[in-house]
């Protein structure tokens, strides 16, 4: 989802929850509330997205996007442990906890992230779902395409193919595939190269300074740097700026 939709999208569930008295206890304000901290996620405001996160009453809802959050802070082990707590139902709970299973274990290195990959894919097929599992390993796409290839292709296994290489090129962090530089963290790259402090960032783009430095913190990990400095050379060298 591209920040102009995920803006979109907070607009139309803005608009939908008006529609619900304030003492509702209709399941579609569970749902509003989880869809507003996904795309909070997805601009970058995560302080957002955890407001929404506190408002839910706990459950696998909840749970699920606590780990998405924590995944974007790259806080795996706490986005483990969010996971951890939800007891999925439904086809897309069972897929949610097997994609961002397959996330954090991406994150963090781990010798089982091939392994949860293959697990979320398989969870995905029965029900063709493409867009969930494409729009969610993203940054693993590179892994994803050579797991793909490795056995026979069907029709659905093409479908993520080709929606996977139509997206940004993957930035390579110390050899390794790290997953391309999200929408939101390009903008937040762009800032670094001028001479504005991580507070006034915040204030051009909106959102918190923790917020800052959370797409920060993922920039550093994504281009394998230590600084600023570093990351605007690395971010150079890759064509980003």
């Amino acid at each position: 989802m591209t920040y102009g939709r995920a803006g979109d999208a907070l607009d139309g569930i803005a608009h939908a929850r008006a529609f619900l008295p304030p003492d509702s206890t209709s399941p579609l304000r569970g749902l509003c509330q989880a869809l507003e901290g996904r795309a909070a996620i997805q601009i970058g405001d995560l302080d957002r997205a955890e407001e929404s996160a506190r408002r839910l009453d706990p459950g696998n809802r909840a749970a699920i996007l606590q780990a998405r959050i924590d995944i974007a802070r790259a806080e795996f082990g706490q986005a483990g442990e969010a996971l951890a707590q939800c007891v999925p139902v439904t086809m897309r709970e069972r897929l949610d906890v097997a994609v961002l299973a397959a996330r954090i274990a991406c994150g963090r290195n781990s010798d089982h992230a091939g392994t949860l990959l293959a697990a979320a894919i398989q969870a995905a097929k029965p029900e063709g779902f493409v867009v969930a599992v494409t729009d969610d390993l993203a940054e693993a796409r590179s892994r994803v395409a050579r797991l793909l290839r490795s056995r026979r292709t069907g029709t659905y296994e093409q479908a993520v193919l080709d929606r996977l290489e139509g997206g940004l090129p993957s930035v390579k962090a110390h050899g390794r595939d790290a997953g391309p530089l999200s929408e939101r963290e390009r903008t937040v790259v762009r800032y670094l190269a001028s001479r504005l402090t991580m507070r006034e960032i915040a204030a051009e783009i909106l959102v918190s300074t923790n917020t800052v430095k959370t797409h920060v913190k993922r920039i550093y990990i994504k281009l394998g740097v230590s600084s600023r400095r570093e990351a605007i050379t690395e971010a150079r060298r890759l064509g980003v700026l």
